[in-house]
């Protein structure tokens, strides 16, 4: 029971350290958080965020034979051109105000804006999103979808996944669940609101397929939740080490689904864990 209190409070102390430093790394003010645990919302935003590598880039046949207007069919091609050769695309992704993106963690769909991008941090806000699937299983690989108005409500469009379906069949995996209730759109998009997951599955046979990995019912990315608990253990194996060090800084290296922990002390000290 002591060592487990040890081991407790040994814990709280390095994440209200991490927590402190993670408030320098954040993008937004601190009131767009929906949690005071800086350092789990960072791991999310890095979570949500497009790593900078270069990706192989597969096109649906519905975007293929879409008669796109010139100026949005250069912005495509430009996102297309940073996929290609591993440039920053997150200018192009939502504010997400609330550091969430529903559509992402259940359905592994990002959305980017097809606007105008002058360098600033964002472009500007468009009239029309291009929604493309990407699965962390596959990190060098892009799938776009399709481009629809921003107007037109596709958070919870089941015909993404037919797309996905008719497009890569060799992308769905089955996950031997079925489905016993139908739900709409509608349903979905406020099911998500309350942090319920409704993962993908094909209308016609209820079939689920495999997915992001959704979320926590506190809303947080299972996928982050599974990197703290990784985290967890490496810091409790390195209690003894990192128990009279005070962490100034940290870094992660590497993407979201293979990541490192870097630790920097006060002495300017390093460790990778």
């Amino acid at each position: 029971m002591k060592n487990k209190e040890g081991i407790d409070d040994f814990l709280k102390n390095v994440y209200e350290q991490l927590n402190e430093c993670a408030k320098s790394k954040l993008r937004k003010d601190f009131s767009n958080y929906p949690s005071k645990n800086y350092f789990k919302e960072y791991l999310t935003e890095i979570f949500l965020s497009i790593p900078k590598i270069p990706r192989e880039i597969y096109e649906s046949r519905q975007l293929k034979e879409k008669n796109l207007d010139k100026n949005i069919k250069k912005i495509f091609e430009k996102i297309k051109y940073k996929f290609k050769n591993g440039e920053d695309l997150n200018p192009f992704l939502s504010k997400r105000k609330n550091n969430d993106d529903k559509m992402f963690l259940a359905w592994g769909i990002h959305h980017f804006h097809l606007g105008q991008y002058d360098g600033n941090d964002m472009c500007k806000r468009s009239d029309y999103l291009l929604y493309c699937l990407m699965p962390i299983d596959k990190p060098n690989c892009v799938y776009f979808l399709d481009i629809f108005p921003h107007k037109e409500d596709r958070w919870a469009d089941f015909n993404f996944l037919s797309i996905i379906i008719e497009n890569w069949p060799e992308l769905v995996k089955n996950s031997n669940m079925i489905v016993d209730q139908q739900y709409s759109q509608e349903d979905i998009k406020e099911l998500r609101k309350e942090n319920i997951n409704v993962l993908p599955y094909i209308p016609e046979t209820g079939e689920v397929l495999v997915s992001n990995l959704g979320f926590a019912c506190d809303g947080t990315p299972t996928f982050v939740s599974i990197m703290i608990a990784n985290i967890n253990g490496k810091l409790i194996r390195s209690k003894d080490l990192l128990n009279n060090l005070k962490i100034n800084d940290f870094n992660i290296y590497g993407a979201s689904n293979s990541f490192k922990l870097e630790l920097i002390f006060d002495n300017m000290e390093k460790i990778i864990i």
